[in-house]
């Protein structure tokens, strides 16, 4: 995700934390620009009950911004510093990638397979993404959770996203290691899946 968002070609390490390591791990990480390291929380609940498969992917990103200031005068390596985008992308932005990607994947497998799939496949025009929820500060991006990254309004899905973007010339009065991050919460790619293949039906809307 580190690079969608960012527009950058630098990769990323990245750190997972366990189901039960939200509070105690997860939620006190902070990404660093140099070394370029992220920190990521798949979660499995939905609507409070435990699913085989991931929900939520929610990410502690460094801003293009960041990245460009870290690495101006290259990468440590003696080679050309990594291109970032001027802009970051959004969270958004990185759902409506799945999505397109997910329907690409059900194209594929309908010009090999026959009409099979398409006919159990939500159309893409019962699918909306709603405007990108964007915060703050730190506690009001953590709560609540489990974060319900989509949701069912009558015959329409709805994919949610949730953001906090902390730019780092900007002057806000907060310590420099929240400065030039981007956090996200998202969907993960197989409950998108999962939702649009009609094996699983996200909660009523809230």
């Amino acid at each position: 995700m580190q690079q969608f968002i960012a527009g950058t070609t630098l990769s990323a390490q990245t750190r997972l934390y366990a189901v039960g390591d939200y509070d105690v791990g997860f939620k006190k990480s902070k990404p660093t620009a140099k070394p370029l390291v992220t920190h990521q929380f798949v979660g499995y609940k939905l609507a409070d009950t435990e699913q085989p498969f991931p929900v939520t992917v929610s990410c502690k990103l460094k801003t293009a911004e960041r990245i460009r200031t870290a690495y101006a005068e290259g990468d440590g390596r003696g080679e050309d510093p990594p291109l970032a985008a001027e802009e970051d992308r959004t969270c958004q932005q990185w759902t409506a990638a799945l999505l397109d990607a997910v329907y690409e994947d059900l194209q594929r497998a309908t010009d090999g397979e026959g009409e099979e799939v398409a006919e159990t496949a939500l159309t893409r025009e019962s699918i909306r993404l709603e405007d990108e929820d964007n915060v703050y500060i730190g506690p009001l991006w953590v709560r609540a959770f489990p974060y319900q990254p989509a949701y069912q309004e009558s015959s329409v899905l709805v994919l949610r996203s949730k953001a906090l973007h902390a730019e780092y010339s900007r002057w806000i009065p907060m310590p420099d290691s929240f400065m030039g991050t981007h956090y996200c919460h998202s969907i993960a790619p197989e409950y998108l899946r999962a939702l649009v293949l009609g094996e699983v039906r996200a909660p009523t809307a809230p």
